[in-house]
C-alpha cells in the first residue's frame, strides 16, 4: 500500500511513501513483483465509515472481543482526528485475499527522490490500481465482520 499519482495534496508524496522515502525508493527500484494500490483508488467517499455507518453499528453489537478492539480503534480515531475514516488498508489488503475488488493495469511510473510518483513513458512498468468495486468491497467487508 502506498503511493499516489494524483495525490490530494499537490507537490507532496503520499503519506506512507513520505514516511520513509528512502525505503519506498528501494522497493520501487527492486526487482520484486509489485502491485501498487494507490491512494488515488483508496481515497474514495464510498469507503468512508462514521458512527452512523452500519459496519460501525455491527461492531458495537458484536460480542467478539476483537470487534470491540476494532471499535475502540475507530472511536479513538474519531476523537483524535476526524469523525469518519476511510477503509484504505482493508481495501488494499483485499487485493491479497479477494483480488476482484481492485482494478489493476500495467502503467509506466516513476518515483522521484521526494517520493512523488508520476506516469511517464520513461518509467518502470508496474501494476497500479486504476479503480475499485467500492460497493462490492464494502459489502464484502460488512459480511466478513460477522465471521471474525
Amino acid at each position: 500500500m502506498g503511493g499516489a499519482i494524483n495525490y490530494r495534496i499537490k507537490g507532496v508524496a503520499e503519506h506512507n511513501v513520505r514516511f520513509d522515502c528512502k525505503a519506498a525508493l528501494k522497493v520501487f527500484h527492486s526487482k520484486v513483483c509489485k502491485r501498487y494500490v494507490l491512494s488515488d483508488t483508496t481515497y474514495n467517499p464510498a469507503l468512508e465509515i462514521d458512527a452512523s455507518h452500519r459496519i460501525y453499528h455491527g461492531l458495537k453489537e458484536s460480542k467478539i472481543i476483537v470487534m470491540g478492539d476494532i471499535l475502540q480503534s475507530f472511536e479513538n480515531y474519531f476523537k483524535a482526528y476526524f469523525n469518519s475514516t476511510m477503509m484504505h488498508d482493508p481495501l488494499t489488503f483485499s487485493d491479497v485475499i479477494e483480488p476482484q475488488f481492485i482494478n489493476l493495469e500495467e502503467r509506466k511510473i516513476t518515483m522521484a527522490e521526494s517520493g512523488i510518483m508520476n506516469y511517464s513513458d520513461k518509467g518502470l512498468l508496474q501494476r497500479v490500481s486504476v479503480g475499485a468495486d467500492y460497493p462490492g468491497f464494502m459489502e464484502f467487508l460488512e459480511h466478513r465482520q460477522s465471521f471474525i
